[in-house]
């Protein structure tokens, strides 16, 4: 009687740690309906500012990142913001390449904040490439160490592993051969105006 007690038990405990895992994997993450952040405390840093904001929000919805962003922006610290914008692009590729309840509505959503903040960020950044390889580098780290954990799923793992590839070779080519990234750089944008036209 025990041992089938037991495996019962055994078997119950299982399919409920199936369940749990499931429930993990297949979460609903919504978008924000209200503003996160109220504005720039004046009694802190704005690198420990940036600093506490990133981990608080590194698993919510990442459109949260872009509030963030324009709240940099404005207040011209273009470093940050630049940095911000850069962590917070990464996780949103992150968040639709690996979500199994994607819509057309979330690429939409990416869409229009890669619009809405990328070209004066990357203008910035694009104006002193000794100093965009040093936030790219400084996004890898910090990516590096807190990576989020949006559905905890196999897709999220490997995109994961791929975008600190692609972030750390962009920062040595930066610092390294600017040259050869100016190169680079200009025939992309050459042709995806040819794909526009």
């Amino acid at each position: 009687m025990n041992k089938i007690m037991s495996c019962f038990l055994l078997t119950l405990s299982f399919f409920a740690f199936l369940s749990c895992s499931e429930q993990n994997s297949t979460r609903i993450i919504e978008k924000p309906q209200e503003k996160y952040f109220q504005g720039i405390p004046e009694d802190i840093t704005i690198d420990k500012f940036v600093e506490n904001s990133m981990v608080k929000i590194k698993d919510l919805h990442p459109s949260i990142y872009f509030e963030l962003v324009n709240l940099l922006f404005e207040n011209e610290h273009f470093d940050e913001s630049a940095f911000v914008f850069l962590i917070g692009n990464n996780s949103y590729k992150l968040f639709n390449h690996s979500n199994p309840n994607f819509t057309k509505a979330d690429k939409q959503d990416f869409d229009m904040v890669g619009f809405s903040y990328g070209f004066e960020n990357y203008d910035y950044l694009q104006s002193n490439l000794e100093n965009y390889s040093k936030v790219v580098l400084r996004c890898h780290d910090w990516y590096s160490k807190q990576p989020p954990h949006y559905f905890n799923n196999e897709k999220e793992k490997a995109f994961y592993s791929i975008q600190l590839e692609k972030l750390e070779r962009l920062g040595k080519q930066l610092r390294d051969n600017p040259k050869q990234y100016l190169k680079e750089f200009e025939a992309e944008k050459k042709q995806l105006f040819s794909e526009m036209n």
